[in-house]
């Protein structure tokens, strides 16, 4: 069998996904900054590896941005879902159900932030 020497940055994101879902649900807060690591670090060897994986990059920063979020570090989740909302637009358009998801997401963000105008 073939095992891997180390884990990629798929394999880190799903790993950062996983851990922050149950981490959040139990509150268990070091273990869910810890994901939020992991996920960061699935980001940056992704634009390393993959460069012009932009699609797959959005997605990473919009579950970074996520949970930024859940801890109501707005700046920083406005900072990946921003980015992650251009991406989308950019790649799949506004049409994509991909674009709905990030922009739901944004006008998650502004409601949590009281700018209901923005939402």
């Amino acid at each position: 069998r073939y095992h891997k020497k180390q884990l990629d940055w798929m394999d880190l994101w799903d790993l950062g996904i996983l851990i922050a879902n149950r981490a959040y649900q139990a509150g268990r807060w070091p273990e869910f900054y810890k994901s939020r690591e992991i996920i960061a670090e699935a980001l940056r060897q992704l634009k390393a590896v993959e460069p012009h994986e932009l699609i797959l990059r959005a997605k990473v920063l919009s579950n970074l941005g996520q949970c930024y979020l859940a801890t109501e570090e707005f700046q920083e989740a406005s900072k990946h879902y921003s980015e992650a909302y251009s991406l989308f637009e950019r790649t799949v358009g506004k049409r994509s159900p991909l674009f709905g998801m990030q922009a739901w997401a944004c006008g998650n963000l502004s409601f949590a932030q009281q700018r209901f105008a923005d939402a």
